[in-house]
């Protein structure tokens, strides 16, 4: 009786076993199957515009850092997304995620491609028309400079003279920048400080427009005869065509920047071509900026060091860089 009892035992202890382990089996093979499951959907998302958009290659653009950020962020998400268990949940929290993150881009896409003139510094408060008359003929000033370069003092004079206003200031690039210079004057105009400081070094000063133009005595005459040539020739074109050489617009550029390049920029900006840019000599120029003037001046400008200028053909649509008469 007692062997009978055990024998029932010990088969109802082997079936319970066997039912166990059969109810893991099955548990385990649906966890797969989901798992698998889980696996193609995620490749599905990861095929979407809106996901592959986070594994573009970073450009060397505004855009690549935010980009690097942003997927620092995701990668974390995509691995918990793919664990397998409560998917739609966590799928739930990616698309959360990728909202958070169009929402973030949103200014850089406001802002548009970057300035082919360069960054200007938001809201520069130049001294032009009356106002610099004012301070070139009214201002009292007492300067003494010894021993630094003639950049560094222009560079004073144009940016920390006149706070919060700035003067714009262009030293022709046939001067030697690093000459030293030696002025000690006192309860003078601002008009009599450039001439004294151009006539120690054999200078001569010219305005055009808002900017003050310090260059060779037997060169600088000629600069606002060229720029006056220039709008005289522009007045051949229909008032059309004439609307780019005319907007005015700020101009600045960084450190070693080349002017060729600028010419070529300025040029491109107002949908113009160059026919023969190569005709401006390589050069690097220091970083500087100046306030907004019309194309035909910027032009100018940018010319004006290489004895050079430009010519603009009979349908406005492009220029040719011509040497001085």
């Amino acid at each position: 009786m007692n062997a009978d009892k055990r024998s029932v035992a010990v088969g109802r202890h082997r079936r319970l076993a066997v039912a166990s382990r059969n109810q893991r089996r099955t548990h385990a093979k649906a966890q797969r199957r989901k798992g698998e499951m889980d696996k193609k959907t995620l490749l599905r998302v990861s095929a979407s515009p809106a996901f592959s958009l986070f594994h573009l290659r970073p450009s060397a653009s505004i855009c690549g850092s935010f980009f690097i950020r942003v997927q620092s962020v995701l990668n974390p998400w995509l691995s918990y997304i793919g664990t397998g268990e409560n998917f739609c949940q966590r799928l739930r929290h990616f698309a959360l995620l990728m909202l958070a993150a169009s929402v973030a881009w949103l200014p850089f896409s406001l802002q548009g491609p970057p300035s082919v003139q360069g960054a200007e510094p938001p809201r520069i408060h130049w001294l032009s028309g009356r106002d610099l008359d004012r301070v070139l003929d009214n201002s009292r000033l007492t300067v003494q400079w010894s021993g630094q370069t003639l950049r560094r003092a222009l560079d004073k004079l144009a940016t920390q003279t006149f706070r919060p206003k700035r003067m714009a200031i262009i030293l022709d690039r046939r001067v030697d920048p690093g000459q030293r210079v030696a002025l000690d004057v006192r309860d003078v105009s601002l008009r009599d400080v450039l001439d004294q400081l151009a006539k120690k070094h054999q200078l001569a000063v010219k305005e055009l427009g808002a900017v003050i133009y310090l260059g060779p005595t037997d060169r600088v005459d000629r600069l606002s005869v060229v720029a006056a040539d220039r709008r005289r020739d522009l007045q051949s074109l229909t008032k059309r065509k004439q609307r780019p050489f005319v907007r005015s617009q700020p101009l600045g550029w960084d450190d070693l920047a080349e002017p060729r390049d600028l010419v070529g920029q300025l040029a491109l900006a107002s949908g113009l071509k160059v026919a023969n840019l190569q005709q401006v000599p390589h050069d690097l120029w220091p970083a500087n900026r100046l306030p907004p003037l019309s194309l035909s001046n910027r032009l100018t400008l940018l010319l004006f060091g290489f004895d050079l200028t430009y010519r603009v053909t009979a349908d406005g649509k492009t220029i040719t860089v011509v040497p001085l008469d």
